[in-house]
């Protein structure tokens, strides 16, 4: 046995064992208490392994945790105060001492934990003998036992997004709202433009999309790690999904045996917000206004998100709701000039060889509008501490109108003749031009004019009802 592993095992004194819990989000009810038996009734209820000594937990209190909320939050609002550090050594978590002194953060003001090595005051009665003439200096107080500043918003977001790729076995990059409602960007398809080694494109109605990751376009798109198909494929329009509703976007760029095959570029996981992912009453509601300076139009994005949960006989149940509706006008004016290089074989008798002049000239419009409903709810029973059981819904539809006109006149045809050619290093800047008679328009430049007004409706609906259990298989195990 190896030095360190023979220290783990004689001075852990306190081992609380549970099988390592699948779901992220937990319901805590720790009372503040000793941390000898606080650090116990937070591992059976977080389903985690935790490994400490017992002289690291000797006379150090710990905070009351309570309210749904994941593991690694619940454990810093547990030893917040404290100079407890967690650190992970595979599935297990093992805290030891930052130093030497001791904070007792759950205990009123007018008691401290003496220094290693100083004999601690008996805490069962107050003390009554008089001070000495010269008086007791007054008593410092720990630095770590200043104002907290909790920390939420963008800085937030990318500490928990960081430490989502760090605790990773695979490859992925993450965004995370951790302020509901508060993603910069009005799309999904535009929120994942900001992650490492997904592009995007403009599309013809003048909005982001076209997502790819590492260049590659084969996608596979699931929804709370559920697959979600269309008619065209195993990926849908991340357009369709607005930011608003969004908890976390993952892109898993590496597949590992527990996620669903396919996607050969990668998978994008949309994870929707959940009851259980609030700790009181909620209610959201955003209003935004795009302006379109080609469109010179102002146009609305409306979402409204309520949520709540209530403690009943039969466990913890959870609501939530989720409505958004957006109108976009675009204007997308383009223009496209096509070359023919000369040589022989092209019909163009220019006697020099490389030589690359304009042969087709296009003019493109693009205007219109699109509109986007989208809804989702979720309903979550905590009936025990190792079943929980949700069903969640999901909807998003996509109705545009638009009018696409073309205008393109070829330049030159077989049998176009071209005389007083003087060229330059970039390009044609002088000719003069004459039909031979071959041409279909002797004299004349051929043109076409197209018009289209395309109409496009769109509509995903995806329900699920699941159940989730997370505890010890069997009543032994060795």
């Amino acid at each position: 046995m190896r030095p360190g592993e023979t220290w783990l095992l004689a001075s852990a004194a306190i081992i609380c064992g549970a099988t390592p819990a699948s779901a992220q989000v937990r319901r805590f009810e720790v009372p503040s208490q000793p941390a000898s038996t606080g650090i116990p009734q937070f591992a059976r209820q977080a389903g985690v392994q935790i490994l400490v000594t017992s002289e690291a937990v000797d006379g150090v209190a710990v905070n009351r945790v309570s309210g749904v909320m994941d593991v690694s939050a619940a454990l810093r609002t547990l030893l917040r105060g404290t100079d407890i550090v967690p650190t992970t050594s595979g599935s297990k978590i093992v805290l030891k001492r930052r130093g030497a002194q001791r904070i007792l953060a759950a205990l009123p003001p007018a008691t401290h934990a003496s220094a290693p090595g100083q004999a601690r005051p008996p805490q069962a009665a107050p003390q009554t003998s008089e001070a000495p003439s010269a008086g007791p200096e007054p008593m410092q107080e720990p630095a770590d036992a200043q104002e907290e500043v909790v920390v939420t918003g963008i800085r937030r977001s990318l500490e928990k997004a960081a430490a989502i790729k760090q605790n990773s076995t695979q490859i992925v990059d993450s965004i995370v709202s951790e302020d509901i409602g508060k993603f910069p960007d009005p799309t999904t398809a535009a929120a994942l433009q900001r992650v490492p080694g997904v592009q995007v494109s403009v599309t013809a109605s003048n909005e982001i999309g076209n997502v790819r990751v590492r260049g590659l376009g084969d996608i596979l798109t699931t929804v709370d790690g559920r697959e979600i198909i269309t008619t065209t494929g195993r990926t849908f329009s991340m357009q369709d999904v607005p930011a608003d509703a969004l908890a976390r976007v993952d892109v898993v760029k590496s597949n590992t045996a527990e996620l669903i095959e396919g996607g050969i570029a990668g998978i994008i996981d949309l994870q929707l917000n959940k009851p259980f992912n609030f700790k009181r009453p909620t209610v959201v509601v955003n209003a935004r206004g795009n302006y379109g300076l080609k469109a010179e139009r102002l146009d609305p994005q409306l979402s409204i998100l309520a949520t709540d949960t209530w403690q009943t006989g039969i466990g913890d149940i959870g609501a939530l709701v989720n409505v958004s509706w957006s109108k976009t006008h675009f204007n997308h004016p383009r223009t496209r000039e096509g070359v023919r290089r000369s040589a022989q074989g092209t019909g163009i008798p220019f006697n020099m060889p490389g030589v690359l002049l304009p042969n087709v000239v296009e003019s493109h419009s693009d205007y219109g509008w699109y509109e986007r409903p989208q809804a989702n709810a979720s309903l979550q029973w905590q009936a025990s501490d190792s079943l929980q059981v949700y069903a969640d819904g999901l909807y998003t539809g996509y109705r545009s109108q638009s009018q696409w006109s073309l205008a393109n006149a070829q330049l030159f045809m077989p049998g176009t003749q071209i005389s007083n050619i003087e060229l330059s290093d970039e390009c044609i800047t002088a000719r003069g031009r004459s039909d031979s008679g071959q041409s279909p328009l002797p004299g004349g430049t051929p043109a076409m004019l197209t018009l289209f007004l395309p109409r496009r409706i769109t509509r995903l609906r995806s329900v699920r009802l699941l159940g989730r259990w997370s505890g010890a298989l069997g009543a032994h195990r060795r």
